[in-house]
């Protein structure tokens, strides 16, 4: 008895990975409505916090907003997001950036997440 072997064409399988995006789109999604934030955030130390921003943030959700606190962020990963803090054009987070207290800023997204680190300092009377 011979077999005999029928050539077939090779299938492509994005099924898996279109669903796994987006479901964690969904989930990033739905997150922000819950908090009203663009970010995660977790407190790794007293006054220095992590926070995570999602390849899934959309820029319409990066807001001019200010502080109550000086703070300065260093970013964790290379990246190309960007900050702009008010009458600035915006800069790289590849080194430190201080942000004082009611000084309006923003991120402009860039490719991939975001991982961030804030120290936040004592707040003034």
């Amino acid at each position: 008895m011979t077999a005999k072997i029928k050539p077939t064409e090779p299938k492509l399988l994005t099924g898996v990975v279109d669903y796994l995006a987006t479901l964690n789109n969904w989930v990033w999604e739905h997150l922000l409505r819950r908090t009203g934030k663009p970010y995660t955030e977790v407190e790794i130390a007293k006054n220095i916090y992590e926070r995570h921003f999602s390849r899934y943030t959309k820029p319409k959700h990066l807001k001019w907003h200010m502080d109550d606190e000086d703070r300065l962020i260093t970013c964790k990963y290379p990246t190309n997001w960007k900050i702009q803090l008010e009458n600035q054009l915006p800069v790289s987070l590849d080194k430190p950036i201080f942000i004082e207290r009611h000084q309006w800023h923003r991120l402009i997204k860039g490719e991939g997440s975001l991982i961030l680190k804030i120290k936040k300092h004592a707040k003034r009377a």
